[in-house]
C-alpha cells in the first residue's frame, strides 16, 4: 500500500451530537449528503469526546456509534476512503447488536 493511500484531499467535518449509547442514523446523516458527496475523509464530530478528560468512564463505556443504517448510507459515496470521530470506537458499547461492526461481518461486503 503506498503512503498516498494515507493523504486525503477533501475533508469535511459535520457536527451531529450524540449522548451515551446513541446511535448515528442514516437519518443523521442523509441531511449532509451534498456534503458527503465527493470526500474522502469524513470527521464526525458527536461532542461526546468531550468526556475524555472530564468523564473517561462514560467516555469509554457509554460512547455512541453507528447503526447499521449509517454504514450502508456511508458505503454509498464512491470517494469516502476513510472516517474519523471523536468516539472511542465506532460500535455503542451499550448496543453492540446493533453496531456497524455486524454489518462489516455479514455476506453482504467481501474484502
Amino acid at each position: 500500500m503506498s503512503i498516498d493511500s494515507f493523504i486525503f484531499t477533501q475533508v469535511k467535518i459535520l457536527d451531529i451530537p450524540k449522548k451515551d449509547d446513541e446511535l448515528i442514523e442514516k437519518s443523521d446523516l442523509a441531511p449532509f449528503a451534498e456534503h458527503i458527496t465527493g470526500t474522502d475523509l469524513l470527521i464526525i464530530r458527536t461532542g461526546f469526546g468531550e468526556l475524555r478528560v472530564s468523564d473517561p468512564i462514560s467516555f469509554g463505556n457509554r460512547n455512541p456509534g453507528f447503526a447499521a443504517s449509517a454504514g450502508e448510507y456511508l458505503m454509498e459515496f464512491e470517494t469516502l476512503r476513510a472516517i474519523g470521530m471523536d468516539l472511542p470506537s465506532a460500535v455503542a458499547a451499550e448496543k453492540l447488536p446493533n453496531s456497524w461492526v455486524l454489518y462489516f461481518g455479514s455476506q453482504k461486503h467481501n474484502t
